[in-house]
């Protein structure tokens, strides 16, 4: 039997068995035996179905533990980016003119919906951030835990999954030979980058569209310089 149907044996496997039990994420899933003796194939094929599944950020694997079942993600398109910039550099210019149309086009959105509490959590974060800076420390998960907290209130999954994994992509096409963003290596870039930030929640937070719309776009800029460096390509 082929490995690509058998997986997709397993696959409406775990399908079914969703359904009929009603799982959420975090549930946990028949075994390996159990799936492979109800589907009447080897062990081993089940084994590497799941790792498939797996990689496709269906399940979680939890050796001497079990199988269970995740939560909505799309971790796969990652693998498929990184593997997209490696083969063509250019291509994250690519990513970054979608990120930027999604991200710029939320605002009126994220207006609509932000309340006190985000807000809160917004500028505590670029507390940290600013703290961060003056004691030499990373910045760049505050970065993407800024975009992730401001983005919540929207509600949409898919639009908060995809701006994770643009972050990420973004970023590990940014890591230089020792494993440090390149492009933050100086400090008046860092501080110009958190400064871009305070503007855009301020507009935010007084709810003028325009201006925090253009303080969005503004605040591309700066990755629209990185990544022509990091593609070798010019806008």
């Amino acid at each position: 039997m082929p490995k690509v149907y058998q997986s997709s044996i397993v696959q409406k496997y775990i399908q079914e068995q969703i359904v009929k039990d009603n799982l959420k994420p975090g549930d946990e899933l028949p075994s390996e035996g159990k799936i492979a003796a109800e589907l009447g194939i080897s062990r081993g094929s089940v084994r590497e179905a799941l790792r498939t599944l797996k990689g496709m950020g269906l399940i979680d694997i939890q050796h001497g533990t079990g199988i269970f079942l995740r939560g909505f993600n799309l971790d796969a398109f990652l693998e498929i980016f990184e593997y997209s910039v490696l083969l063509d550099p250019s291509a994250i210019i690519d990513l970054y003119e979608i990120r930027k149309t999604l991200e710029v086009a939320i605002v009126p959105k994220i207006i609509e919906k932000i309340d006190d509490s985000i807000i809160a959590r917004c500028e505590n974060i670029l507390n940290d951030w600013k703290e961060s800076i003056s004691t030499n420390n990373p910045i760049y998960e505050l970065d993407r835990l800024f975009h992730d907290t401001l983005y919540k209130p929207v509600g949409n999954k898919i639009f908060s999954e995809l701006s994770k994994i643009f972050w990420y992509a973004f970023r590990n096409a940014e890591i230089d030979s020792n494993n440090k963003l390149s492009s933050l290596g100086k400090q008046y870039d860092q501080i110009e980058i958190l400064n871009d930030h305070i503007k855009l929640l301020d507009a935010i937070k007084k709810k003028d569209v325009k201006e925090a719309t253009l303080q969005m776009s503004a605040h591309f800029k700066g990755i629209k310089e990185r990544l022509a460096v990091t593609s070798q390509k010019k806008f």
